[in-house]
């Protein structure tokens, strides 16, 4: 297991582009990541992911290519 005082929490550009809510919303959900990261509660309560039970999201983990996590000319509002 990686000690949790040399891990960063780094948001991939483009990892929330799916995102299906508000931007309120969005800020609130990194809000709580961040704070859950930083308090060491991360690391409590992360679970492995069962390939048997979680098909679906091993199937779309495996479908993310490099390129597809790479910045992209955007417009921030």
């Amino acid at each position: 297991m990686t000690d949790q005082k040399d891990s960063k929490l780094i948001f991939a550009p483009g990892c929330f582009d799916e995102f299906d809510g508000t931007q309120e919303e969005l800020d609130a959900l990194v809000e709580e990541i961040k704070r859950t990261f930083e308090a060491g509660d991360f690391w409590k309560e992360m679970v492995p992911v069962d390939p048997d039970e979680d098909g679906e999201l091993v199937n779309f983990i495996e479908s993310i290519k490099v390129d597809s996590i790479r910045p992209k000319n955007r417009t921030l509002h």
